[in-house]
């Protein structure tokens, strides 16, 4: 699994400049901020590390069953290296999270529409963390994968 990791992270830094990226404008016209882009990349591209019986990605089981379209990625602001990833579908709406630490195999459920797909549980702590902590986007994708 570790492998596959560093295989997925490796894809990602080298197509960085084509990874699908619908980043949102907040109105601003701050300069980029490529180490959280870099970070939203790679956190987006460890759901491609989950699996679902029969080796069927999650990516596809999550678009057919929760009708998910976008993917957006979230820092925890009291928490570093946290993340969480929120399933978004077409209207906007979210249907579920993932979250995701720097360091962790693969990333883990913390609602249940997610949990019932078959993702792993986060640990109480972290769920309480999505709950609860303040989260800021660093990162909008229409994709898991580069390219």
């Amino acid at each position: 699994m570790k492998g596959l990791a560093a295989l997925v992270a490796a894809a990602v830094l080298m197509l960085m400049p084509s990874v699908a990226l619908a980043h949102r404008s907040h109105g601003t016209s701050q300069e980029t901020n490529w180490q959280e882009r870099d970070a939203a990349a790679y956190v987006v591209s460890t759901v491609n590390l989950l699996r679902m019986p029969h080796h069927v990605s999650f990516s596809s089981v999550a678009k057919q069953r929760l009708h998910v379209e976008s993917y957006a990625v979230m820092s925890d602001t009291w928490r570093t290296n946290l993340y969480f990833i929120r399933l978004r579908r077409g209207d906007d709406s979210v249907a579920g999270a993932l979250a995701y630490q720097m360091g962790w195999p693969a990333p883990r459920s913390v609602t249940t529409s997610v949990r019932k797909l078959g993702v792993a549980r986060a640990p109480a702590d972290i769920i309480a963390s999505y709950t609860w902590d303040p989260k800021r986007t660093i990162g909008t994708f229409s994709s898991t994968l580069p390219g």
